[in-house]
C-alpha cells in the first residue's frame, strides 16, 4: 500500500499522464477533415477499410497479437470510442470488455453490429451459446459486407456510389478467396480433415470447408479445462491418426504444447503445424483479412498432408513435462480470474 506523499505524487503524475496523452489524442483524431470510424479488432478494421472511400479515416481499437475475449481498454481506445462518428464491432458480447461503451453508442445510433448480417441460418450454435466466431467464413463476410455498407449508405448517403463500388470489388474479392481454399483443400483427404485447436473458433471455417473441428476449450479462450479435457482430447487425436495440431496467434503457446504432451504419453506422435491468424491480422503474411485467411488455409494443408514420424523413444519421454504444461496452464487460468 503507498504512503501518503508517495500517494499524492504518483496521483498527480498520472493526472499529468492522462491530461496530456488525452489532449495529443484528441489533437491527432480530431485535426482530421475525414469522418472517423472505429473497428474494435484489426479483422473488423481491415473488412471497413475495403468498403468506405478516402473520405472515412478507419482506425482499429486493438493491435495486433491482441484477443478479442481478454482485451484490456487503454486511453488511447477510450478516446477513439468517445470521438469516433460511428464504431463498428463483432457483437455476442465477443468484445466484452467494451460492452459499455458499445451499449452507449449503440444508443446514439452510431454502432453497426456485423452479427446483424449474419442470417439466422448462418449462425452456429454449440454449448447452450451461439459460437461468435463468424468472421472465419469468407461467405458469411460478403452477407456482412453488404449488410454493412447498406447502414454506412443510410447514414451517409451522399457517398453512396462510391461505397456499392467498393462493396462490389471487395465482394469479389471475398468469392475469389472461397474458391482459393475450395481448391487449396482439395488435397486433403475427408479422414484426415480435422482441424485440433486450444479453443473453438473455427468451427464456422470448417462448417464451410468441410472439415470436422476440435477444440479443448470452448468458444471463449476464458474457459477453464482440466486433466481429463486433455485426455479425452489426446485420445481422439490417437484415434483418429491426426497428422497436426494447430495454435493460435493470440493464445499462450503452452496450451498447444501442453496438448501435444499428452498426445505424446499415450505412444502416438502429432506435430504442432504452426499458428493460426483467428482473432487478429499480423504483420506481414496475414496483414488483410483475406491474406490471413489464405495463410491459415496454406498453414492447415500442410499440417495435415505431411507425414508423420513416430518417436521410437516416446516410452523415454518424461511425464512430468506434461504435467508441468498442464499446471503452467492452470497457473495461467487462475493468474487471469485473480485479476
Amino acid at each position: 500500500m503507498l504512503t501518503g506523499v508517495r500517494f499524492v505524487k504518483n496521483y498527480l503524475l498520472m493526472s499529468l499522464i492522462l491530461v496530456l496523452l488525452i489532449s495529443n489524442a484528441s489533437t491527432s483524431f480530431a485535426q482530421s477533415s475525414q469522418i472517423l470510424v472505429v473497428g474494435t479488432t484489426s479483422v473488423v478494421t481491415d473488412i471497413v477499410r475495403n468498403i468506405l472511400p478516402q473520405n472515412f479515416k478507419v482506425e482499429s481499437l486493438m493491435g495486433l497479437g491482441q484477443d478479442p475475449h481478454e482485451f484490456q481498454p487503454t486511453l488511447r481506445s477510450a478516446e477513439l470510442l468517445n470521438q469516433a462518428s460511428n464504431v463498428v464491432y463483432l457483437g455476442n458480447g465477443i468484445e466484452e470488455t467494451l460492452s459499455n461503451a458499445l451499449a452507449a453508442k449503440s444508443s446514439q445510433g452510431k454502432a453497426i453490429e456485423m452479427l446483424q448480417g449474419v442470417s439466422n441460418s448462418s449462425r452456429i450454435f454449440e454449448g447452450g451459446g451461439l459460437n461468435p466466431h463468424f468472421w472465419m467464413d469468407p461467405v458469411i463476410i460478403s452477407k456482412v459486407v453488404e449488410y454493412i455498407a447498406g447502414k454506412f449508405i443510410e447514414l451517409y448517403p451522399q457517398f453512396n456510389l462510391s461505397i456499392s463500388t467498393l462493396k462490389k470489388n471487395y465482394i469479389n474479392d471475398l468469392n475469389a478467396t472461397n474458391a482459393f481454399l475450395l481448391s487449396e483443400f482439395s488435397s486433403i483427404a475427408q479422414s484426415e480433415r480435422y482441424i485440433v485447436t486450444p479453443h473453438d473458433s473455427l468451427v464456422y471455417f470448417g462448417h464451410r470447408y468441410n472439415f470436422t473441428t476440435i477444440s479443448l476449450e470452448g468458444f471463449s479462450t476464458q474457459a477453464q479445462v482440466g486433466l481429463n479435457e486433455f485426455t479425452g482430447l489426446a485420445k481422439f487425436i490417437k484415434e483418429h491418426k491426426i497428422k497436426s495440431i494447430f495454435s493460435e496467434t493470440t493464445l499462450p503457446y503452452n496450451r498447444v504444447k501442453a496438448i501435444q504432451e499428452a498426445v505424446i504419453n499415450l505412444n502416438w506422435s502429432v506435430s504442432i503445424g504452426g499458428s493460426l491468424y483467428v482473432g487478429s491480422l499480423g504483420d506481414s503474411q496475414a496483414k488483410s483479412y483475406i491474406s490471413m485467411l489464405k495463410y491459415d488455409g496454406n498453414l492447415i494443408t500442410t499440417g495435415l498432408t505431411k507425414p508423420v514420424t513416430i518417436n521410437q523413444n516416446l516410452d523415454l519421454y518424461p511425464v512430468g513435462y506434461f504435467l508441468v504444461s498442464i499446471l503452467t496452464l492452470v497457473l495461467f487460468r487462475r493468474k487471469y480470474y485473480a485479476r
